[in-house]
């Protein structure tokens, strides 16, 4: 196991309360790029890959769309990933799902009602899941979990069919689908699931978002308590700059922007009724 001791110890300490992120996430990713092995790197973009499937859905839908910097594939990579030129590929790492995902987008395949954001998403999550690394794995599990359990309240609250809404296919997302139970039947298999459900019944959408994090953070905080130098402190450290990233952004914006901003994004997310609306 590779060892992180010159990395970590210089990189900038964090907290969940700080106003200003002492390094961006592209500064970040190009440290972590010189820096760690080429195998752990690959766990590393795991977590980068989002910002791929964000830009494969732009792609899609205009070829001329703006490109999220964080992601690892150029338009030309994905015009050539999305026609399949072979030649063209060869020594680049697409991640399999990729074919999976354009071939149900362009109408080769049925995407059964699920909106193509969703349909990726859960491919997403069902490749992150198979990596070797337990940490890892486990975190995006984690995180899975958090999202289909809140998604699942929101859908009973608002009358809304979980079956289209659910992502991935864990024992976890077939438990909200299809349980009536207050707590989806999950007591005792999905850690904090009384934190999680608390969260969900928080009214303020920001400070549900905040309450979110704030368990996100606990939970890294615990899984690497006794990990110091090695690619699981290093892949949490990522994880935090993240977050701290996104409400640095979103600080900059006026409190109504905000507002607007993270109901549009939880409306994405949930697809609330046009009750709700």
């Amino acid at each position: 196991m590779s060892n992180y001791y010159a990395l970590v110890a210089g990189l900038p300490d964090l907290s969940l309360d700080i106003a200003k992120v002492p390094l961006s996430m592209e500064a970040l990713k190009e440290k972590l790029q010189e820096t760690v092995t080429r195998n752990d790197m690959k766990l590393i973009r795991l977590f980068f890959l989002k910002y791929d499937n964000q830009n494969l859905l732009a792609y899609l839908k205009d070829p001329e769309a703006s490109l999220h910097p964080l992601g690892t594939f150029t338009a030309d990579d994905l015009g050539n990933i999305i026609h399949q030129d072979k030649a063209y590929l060869t020594g680049l790492d697409v991640p399999p799902y990729f074919d999976a995902f354009v071939e149900a987008y362009q109408g080769n395949s049925e995407m059964d009602g699920v909106t193509a954001e969703d349909l990726l998403t859960s491919l997403y999550y069902d490749y992150a899941i198979q990596n070797t690394n337990s940490f890892v794995r486990d975190f995006f599990e984690f995180t899975l979990n958090v999202k289909n359990i809140l998604i699942g309240y929101q859908c009973r609250k608002f009358n809304f069919d979980a079956e289209k809404a659910i992502v991935g296919n864990n024992f976890v997302a077939e438990a909200v689908k299809s349980s009536k139970a207050k707590d989806f039947g999950l007591t005792g298999d999905v850690d904090n699931l009384e934190t999680i459900l608390l969260i969900a019944e928080e009214q303020n959408i920001l400070v549900r978002e905040q309450k979110l994090d704030a368990l996100l953070w606990n939970y890294l905080d615990e899984h690497t308590v006794f990990e110091y130098f090695s690619l699981e402190k290093v892949f949490a450290y990522l994880i935090r700059v993240d977050i701290l990233e996104r409400w640095e952004s979103m600080r900059k914006q006026n409190g109504n922007e905000i507002f607007l901003q993270t109901v549009n994004q939880l409306k994405n997310n949930y697809e609330f009724n046009e009750n709700f609306n």
